[in-house]
């Protein structure tokens, strides 16, 4: 499994590729992770084996940036439990919403990384808005 990670402690499952099984030659794995945080900031990413007996170890982590422009709005991690990360390019007006079309979250979030609580909301499909854009969180 191919984890990721902004701040090397909480993370979640990028990918899962299976293994190849009892293979007494090299086997090569690939993955590209669609949608890095850019904008001159930290990716990291680990590997998660599990063998057949359930034993499993992690690789050692490796950072990454993306020096290209970032998006306006990234949130992370997604699905999320407790807090929810929000990167944002400028200074914007938030809105969390419901399915339901209820606003249960808003705020004027400062350019760079926030985070709200949301350990308090029901489990579901929320849609967070940052001035034009918007991406769907889940919360678990």
């Amino acid at each position: 499994m191919i984890q990721y990670s902004l701040n090397t402690t909480d993370w979640s499952a990028l990918s899962t590729i299976p293994a190849a099984g009892n293979s007494t030659t090299t086997r090569n794995y690939s993955y590209v992770h669609q949608n890095p945080l850019k904008g001159n900031n930290y990716n990291y990413y680990r590997i998660l084996q599990r063998d057949l007996d359930d034993k499993f170890s992690y690789s050692k982590i490796v950072s990454i940036i993306f020096n290209e422009p970032g998006a306006d709005l990234q949130v992370y991690p997604n699905p999320v439990q407790d807090q929810l990360t929000i990167f944002l390019a400028e200074t914007q007006l938030v809105r969390l919403v419901n399915a339901a079309g209820a606003t249960v979250w808003k705020g004027q979030l400062p350019v760079g990384r926030n985070t709200i609580p949301v350990q308090t909301y029901s489990k579901g499909v929320y849609v967070l808005t940052a001035g034009m854009q918007s991406q769907r969180v889940l919360i678990q």
